[in-house]
C-alpha cells in the first residue's frame, strides 16, 4: 500500500506561513532574530481532552506552533508527544502534514476515550528523550 501525502490547502498553507512571519517580526522586535530552537509540543491525550481533539481545538493549536516552527525550528517541523496513561511519540508535524493531522494520526490510532488518565512521569520522560536526543 503506497502512503498518499495530504494535500494541504493553499490557505491554511498560508495561513501557517504567515503566522511564522508574525513570529519572526516579533522576535526581530525583541533582537532575538536568527535564533534557532527545536520546538517540541507536548499534548495529554487523556479523556478529559477528548472534547478538545474532537473539536478541532488541539488542530488549531497544532496549526498555531507549526508557524512558530517553520521559523525557529532547524528543520521547521514540530516534534510532537501524546501522554497519557504511557507516553508516545509521534510522526512530526510538517508543513506537508498539517492538514487534518489531529484526525489523521491521532484520533486513528489512540482512542482518547480510553485513556483515562494523565501520567506526568511518563510525558516528561519522553520529553527529555526527545530533546537531548
Amino acid at each position: 500500500m503506497i502512503k498518499k501525502t495530504p494535500v494541504v490547502s493553499i490557505d491554511l498553507r498560508q495561513r501557517i506561513v504567515d503566522l511564522g512571519k508574525k513570529a519572526a517580526f516579533a522576535a526581530n522586535k525583541h533582537g532575538i532574530e536568527g535564533q534557532c530552537a527545536q520546538v517540541v509540543l507536548v499534548l495529554d491525550i487523556s479523556a478529559s481532552m477528548n472534547r478538545l481533539y474532537k473539536s478541532g481545538v488541539v488542530q488549531r493549536v497544532i496549526e498555531r506552533i507549526l508557524g512558530l516552527a517553520i521559523t525557529f525550528d532547524d528543520d521547521g517541523q514540530i516534534d510532537l508527544l501524546l501522554f497519557g496513561t504511557h507516553a508516545y511519540q509521534l510522526p512530526p508535524v510538517t508543513l506537508d502534514e498539517i492538514e487534518g493531522y489531529v484526525e489523521r494520526v491521532i484520533l486513528s490510532q489512540y482512542n482518547t476515550n480510553s485513556l483515562s488518565k494523565s501520567n506526568y512521569i511518563q510525558g516528561k520522560a519522553v520529553m527529555e528523550r526527545t530533546v537531548s536526543g
